[in-house]
């Protein structure tokens, strides 16, 4: 297998890179499982982010890139992101209590 091309961190890099892509799939499997217990959209937005962030490491394994910094591999990494960011934004004011905006809304009148 001397002839397969790979990428500039050699075999380490490629076994690190796999290593952080396993468990990202197991960080999405643990949200996924406790999005099926407990129905919770939270869940859901994470186990999606972290199955699109171990998914964006097969084209850095299988595609040998110049520069990694004009990929679109960049594109997965800012849909999971934004998706944890989404969600927690989403969970933050989906539970604010009513009472602190009728509170805060006498207060300015």
């Amino acid at each position: 297998m001397e002839h397969m091309i790979l990428p500039p961190e050699g075999k380490l890099g490629i076994f690190l890179s796999g290593a952080f892509m396993m468990g990202l799939f197991i960080c999405s499997l643990f949200f996924w499982k406790s999005w099926h217990k407990t129905r919770d959209r939270l869940f859901a937005a994470f186990a999606w982010a972290f199955l699109l962030m171990a998914l964006e490491r097969l084209p850095l394994l299988l595609i040998q890139m110049e520069d990694e910094s004009k990929s679109i591999v960049h594109l997965l990494r800012l849909v999971g992101f934004s998706l944890i960011l989404y969600a927690i934004a989403q969970k933050n004011r989906w539970f604010m209590p009513k009472k602190f905006f009728l509170r805060r809304h006498k207060e300015h009148a």
